[in-house]
């Protein structure tokens, strides 16, 4: 219960600093999925570069804090999920992960292999605030396990 506790903390922390970055429309961090009927993303956990942590440790590929296995887990027993995907794991619907490479001063998305189709790319660039020179690429580590 401390974990999820943290968890709802941590969200609550993130989300005013999103809001303060939204209101200056700079370009976001995050994690999202990606409905696999209606293509739209959901889910999206946009967080500041300035909130950001390292990927594994990393001090040049900055991302969020929030991992997909426990966001799923906070949306199931909070009934944040669409009906549909409601009984589904984490792992079992597209998603993907917005990353900034700061030695490069470059966005990138990894994940499902969707996200390399425009109208994706354009939803993911739309939600982030993310630069048109953003690079998109599927990841095996994206694949859907079902």
């Amino acid at each position: 219960m401390a974990k999820i506790k943290d968890l709802v903390s941590r969200f609550a922390e993130i989300s005013k600093a999103a809001e303060q970055s939204e209101l200056a429309g700079r370009p976001e961090v995050g994690i999202f999925w990606l409905d696999p009927s209606s293509h739209k993303i959901f889910g999206d956990h946009a967080t500041p570069l300035d909130v950001g942590v390292g990927l594994d440790g990393s001090k040049t590929e900055i991302t969020t804090p929030h991992t997909h296995i426990d966001t799923w887990k906070l949306y199931q027993q909070h009934g944040i999920l669409p009906p549909e995907l409601k009984d589904m794991k984490w792992n079992e619907v597209p998603r993907g992960r917005v990353l900034y490479d700061a030695e490069n001063n470059r966005f990138h998305v990894v994940g499902h292999r969707l996200v390399t189709e425009p109208s994706i790319q354009d939803q993911i660039r739309s939600i982030f605030k993310l630069p048109y020179n953003t690079k998109f690429y599927q990841d095996d580590h994206y694949h859907i396990h079902s």
